[in-house]
């Protein structure tokens, strides 16, 4: 059936091939359902029920007979439901038996019968039957849904329309699950035009994401069907639905009322009356309810649900009251300056003229299109972007507007054609290719998508067709731009292209153009990250690593801390920088702790010279040093050490001590059981000594001036400051990337040392501050001078032979490390929100430990010794837990 297109008016076709749930085709002039009352029938059964009747057809024809007559008793919408819901599902000779059982039930004309064709008319529907039915969401009822194509013309006079061929399933088959009932509609209301809301969750880091992929369809998702080949559901469970994003849809109207769609429109516009009100926009048919559906349709875990259920839909009908289309070319572009005057960023159209762009050409566009072309190079200047169906008629070449970027290349980056795949991903056998269009071309599902339609508030039917798939691209190009608000629609449109899928046969760009429509790719990152800042450096995230050294402390400094990154297609991304780190767990060591409180303190003087070593466990040596009396009051020690209070002329803490008890700088040595060859040489200054100090080994070289005053007879105190080169890193710590720390660190250290001695008690302090600054870069490179503190209470009590001490010491720990950076923290609008970032890498906690010893020689060669100590938020960790360890020892010595 065809309509020949009126003088002045665009031949168009709506590109939808159906394919119902359902199929009620009726020709004979007395079908008890026909155009005529479609519009008045509702399904009466229920699903246990129908089974009964479809268990019944299996039986027999007679035992189908006997349940049918049964269930006609009840009455004449029964009997009506009894014969529509088992077409298709029973063989066409008892869908016959069961039609003259109907025709034998008394009824009398409905309203919609009496008045002749009850709103339904075939307007723009071409390419056969009316495909009448639905299939309703409780589970039970059923049926499909009608039209194809009509108008369209040839180039350059479209004065005769092809008509569409009908596209049927023939695999029909029942849903089996019961969808509940709608859950009361608890959204938010919506936020004003000023509030972007939230920045959206960013998804996952770069990498393979096959959990997301395995994740089974919510039975929302699994109803509308599609979804399994777009990961359309991954973008929503990532928080990306299409917000603050509105949609413009031009169509044959939305039934505004359905459960779907209640709330998901944002304005109203009849092409034909210029009016605005939600009545001039209600559906003529069923096509413009459909396509809201996949498009906007809730996400409320009932029925089916849209590609941006967060999305608004301005609805812009074009038909008129006989479901026709009938608008002028001006008519057509005012209904798209509407929409685009009224905030729409993206354009549905399912849609077309029934010819190619070689047919139709240049001159043919120009000639019966001006109004539109001109309308559209406006929205195409504003960034705006129009996807199309490809059409239904299954050739190699889309429809002419389609490919119309072939005519006019300005339209190239704000164009998307569309063509439809079937449920195994191949391409539908009803759909054009993408062809000429390939380079701006997507495939998408449009075979068997269920939708809400204009039957009622909460129908749904299967539709087949291109008018199906390119929804499904428009709404994911309201997913992407909500999860990515700094891209321009443009850029949305290119990171939908490069992100399909392009593997085995969507690489046929003659086919599927650009591929098929990947929303889990196109919501997580391409390539490399690199966070959005003002230094002017390139700050990437593919090689990033620190690792901080003991004073640094064993917990995340930048846990949480959230900056914003893009990928190579510029999209934005919220990272924690604190992943960046690698975590080094606190470990005691408890073995290097059992050596050092096994060692043995020994001495030599021969003369003027006095040699003094320790050994670590039998007859290993530690540390050896010389001692050299110079004279009035001047001395030398020199020798290699791994405790520079071995330079003192008195005993230290070593051998008594599990802990690196030292009264010495803690910056001279960092690392556990390192040599290093030293020098102290002592001068009188008065009453007071002047102490110099060197050290030099492989990885730090330095030197300090330490000023020795004795007050009274039995404390000495000494005033040092220092200096010292590292080529370790600082204090152990490492970074690459944008944490580079650079091998090299510079330490200024100040600290005050004394001890007291009074008989057969020895008490000892030691208290240091130090800066120490690095060649860094990246996100570290504005780090100032990283403070440092350390300190120390020791005593020592003899008495016959016995030696009783305790230590109180805090280790080594940071006490500022800070580096500002100005960087994105999240969005503003739709720009980046730049803020100045502090990093701060002191750790949360301070380790505090106290030690109780006690040694008893047993002889000269030997000893025993027990240790324990006490250690407060080991590792610098606030949260970490207190440790204990004892330690018991018996050593002889050979």
């Amino acid at each position: 059936m065809s309509k020949p297109c009126s003088p002045g008016a665009a031949c168009l076709s709506a590109l939808l091939a159906f394919s119902p749930l359902y199929t009620a085709v009726s020709q004979a002039a007395n079908a008890p359902l026909t155009a005529t009352n479609a519009a008045d029938y509702a399904n009466q059964l229920n699903q246990a029920e129908l089974q009964s009747l479809l268990d019944a057809a299996n039986t027999s024809d007679a035992a189908l007979r006997q349940r049918a007559s049964q269930l006609m008793e009840r009455g004449e919408a029964v009997a009506r439901s009894v014969y529509v819901e088992t077409l298709g599902l029973v063989t066409p000779e008892q869908s016959a038996m069961l039609e003259q059982m109907l025709v034998q039930v008394p009824s009398s004309p409905s309203p919609s019968q009496a008045s002749g064709l009850g709103g339904v008319s075939w307007g723009w529907i071409a390419g056969g039957a009316l495909v009448l039915g639905a299939a309703a969401a409780a589970g039970g009822g059923g049926g499909g849904g009608g039209g194809g194509g009509g108008g369209g013309g040839g180039a350059p006079q479209p004065s005769e329309p092809v008509e569409d061929e009908e596209i049927v399933n023939e695999e029909v088959t029942l849903p089996t699950r019961e969808v509940p009932p709608p859950p009361p509609d608890t959204s938010p209301e919506p936020p004003p035009e000023d509030d972007i809301g939230p920045a959206p969750d960013p998804g996952p880091l770069p990498g393979a994401d096959a959990s997301a992929r395995l994740t089974p369809l919510p039975a929302e998702y699994e109803f509308t069907g599609g979804y399994e080949l777009t990961y359309g559901h991954v973008a929503h469970d990532r928080g990306f639905t299409g917000a603050n994003n509105i949609i413009a849809q031009i169509d044959s109207g939305v039934r505004t009322s359905h459960v779907e769609l209640q709330g998901q429109i944002a304005g109203s516009y009849n092409v034909l009356t210029g009016a605005t009100t939600e009545e001039a926009g209600q559906d003529s048919g069923n096509h413009g309810t459909h396509v809201a559906g996949i498009l906007v349709a809730k996400r409320n875990n009932f029925g089916s649900v849209g590609y941006a259920p967060g999305a608004q839909l301005l609805n812009v009908r074009f038909t008129n009251a006989a479901n026709e289309i009938t608008a002028t070319d001006q008519q057509l572009a005012n209904g798209f300056n509407w929409a685009r005057t009224n905030g729409a960023r993206w354009f549905n159209n399912s849609w077309g003229i029934e010819t190619t762009a070689d047919e139709f050409g240049r001159l043919g566009i120009t000639t019966y299109f001006p109004a539109l072309l001109a309308e559209w190079q406006a929205g195409a200047q504003q960034d705006k972007v129009y996807v199309w169906a490809t059409g239904n008629q299954g050739d190699a070449q889309p429809l002419v507007f389609a490919a119309l970027p072939s005519l006019f290349p300005e339209l190239t980056y704000q164009w998307v054609a569309v063509t439809s795949v079937d449920a195994s991903g191949q391409l539908s056998a009803f759909a054009n290719a993408c062809g000429d269009a390939a380079a701006w071309c997507l495939a998408a599902p449009g075979s068997d998508i269920i939708s809400s339609v204009n039957v009622s508030d909460t129908t749904y039917a299967s539709f087949s067709g291109t008018s199906m798939a390119a929804p499904a691209v428009t709404g994911a190009l309201a997913v992407v731009s909500q999860a990515f608000p700094t891209l321009s629609s443009a850029q949305v449109v290119q990171r939908l292209f490069f992100t399909a899928n392009k593997d085995g046969v969507y690489a046929n760009e003659s086919l599927y153009g650009q591929g098929l429509l990947d929303l889990e790719l196109a919501t997580r990152p391409v390539g490399t990250l690199m966070l959005v800042s003002d230094s002017g450096q390139p700050l990437s995230l593919e090689s990033a690593s620190l690792v901080l050294g003991a004073p640094f402390g064993y917990t995340n400094p930048l846990a949480n801390l959230q900056v914003m990154a893009t990928d190579s297609l510029a999209a934005g991304f919220a990272v924690d920088l604190g992943q960046q780190l690698s975590l080094r767990r606190y470990r005691y060591d408890t073995s290097l702790a059992f050596e050092r409180l096994g060692r043995s303190w020994h001495s030599e003087t021969d003369g003027l010279h006095t040699y003094t070593w320790t050994q670590r466990g039998g007859s290993s040596q530690g540390s050896r040093v010389l001692s050299f009396d110079q004279g009035a009051g001047s001395s030398l020690s020199m020798g290699q050490i791994d405790d520079l209070d071995l330079l003192e002329n008195g005993r230290s803490l070593a051998g008594y001590s599990q802990l690196n008890a030292t009264l010495a700088a803690p910056y001279w040595l960092q690392q556990p059981g390192e040599q290093t060859a030293g020098m102290r040489q002592r001068l009188p200054v008065g009453q007071a000594t002047l102490e110099l100090t060197s050290v030099a080994n492989a990885l730090r070289q330095g030197a300090s001036l330490g000023l020795n005053v004795p007050v009274g007879s039995s404390y000495r105190s000494t005033l040092e400051v220092g200096f010292l080169r590292g080529r370790d890193g600082l204090f152990d710590s490492h970074g690459e990337g944008i944490f580079d720390l650079g091998n090299t660190s510079n330490t200024m250290f100040a600290g005050l040392r004394g001890q007291f001695s009074q008989g057969k008690l020895s008490l000892a302090h030691a208290a240091y501050l130090g800066q120490s600054e690095v060649d860094a870069a990246g996100l570290l490179a504005n780090m100032g001078p990283v403070t440092t503190s350390s300190w120390l209470l020791a005593g020592r009590y003899s008495v016959q032979d016995n030696t009783w001490g305790l230590v109180l010491q805090q280790p080594l720990r940071v006490e500022s490390a800070t580096s500002k950076i100005n960087l994105a923290t999240g969005y503003a609008g739709n720009l980046f929100d730049m803020q100045s970032v502090s990093l701060n890498l002191a750790p949360d906690g301070r380790q505090v430990n106290l030690e109780a010893f006690w040694q008893q020689p047993l002889s000269p060669t030997s000893d025993v010794k027990i240790s324990w100590l006490g250690i407060r938020q080991p590792g610098h960790q606030a949260s970490a837990s207190p440790m204990q360890v004892l330690m018991t020892q018996w050593q002889h010595r050979f």
